[in-house]
């Protein structure tokens, strides 16, 4: 609670130099929180390849991405500050509060990123005989009325609730849907221990784009 208070100070903004040592310590303050346990392997390869030309090009990249998100994406995040009023009070000790209210720009590279993930996995996915959506929690119409019932993959939904968004996709699609609250951790629990036999007929697809809403929340 101490350290979320710390990190969620007000600071004089200043320019930050994007560069290898300055990646190596954001790095270590990820492995840190303990939260990112199998991406680090993946962000430590790629900061030990880093140069100063793919730095350069990154950032040309992002600064296109910035200005021309919003063109294409502004319709999915039309209540975001909406969202962030309503929601501010109960995420103030948690130690997302320091992502919780990150550019909108960046919740538009989330989407994008988990867009791709699904196009990329799609064609494996759909020869899967067991078949699972994965929804953030934020797309809950209420934390504290959700019905969902914990099991090994996650918070499962219940169908409790018709004007919740989670309900509205499950009636669309027919698959197993299940909440996370951390990306970074979502299926600890997907071992093949667990899954036995079936581990090779399951898969699962991250949210989309289209099923960003947060009007509800």
């Amino acid at each position: 609670m101490l350290l979320t208070k710390y990190l969620n100070r007000d600071l004089p903004k200043k320019d930050i130099e994007f560069n290898k040592d300055n990646f190596k310590l954001l790095l270590e303050y990820l492995e840190a929180t303990g939260d990112y346990v199998y991406q680090l392997p993946h962000f430590k390869k790629w900061v030990d390849n880093l140069t100063s030309e793919i730095i350069e090009d990154f950032l040309s990249l992002s600064e296109w991405f910035f200005k021309n998100s919003s063109k294409f994406l502004s319709t999915y995040t039309l209540d975001l500050e909406d969202y962030f009023k309503i929601n501010n009070v109960s995420h103030k000790m948690k130690e997302a509060i320091i992502f919780y209210n990150s550019p909108i720009e960046l919740y538009h590279l989330n989407m994008l990123g988990a867009d791709l993930t699904n196009k990329i996995f799609q064609a494996d996915f759909q020869k899967r005989k067991r078949k699972a959506l994965l929804l953030p929690t934020c797309m809950r119409i209420s934390q504290h009325e959700c019905k969902s019932k914990e099991t090994h993959l996650g918070p499962k939904c219940s169908l409790c609730n018709k004007d919740c968004n989670v309900y509205k996709v499950a009636k669309v699609y027919p698959y197993e849907l299940y909440l996370i609250s951390h990306s970074s951790d979502s299926l600890k629990g997907a071992t093949k221990k667990r899954f036995g036999r079936t581990w090779n007929n399951w898969s699962y697809l991250c949210f989309k784009p289209h099923f960003w809403r947060l009007a509800s929340n």
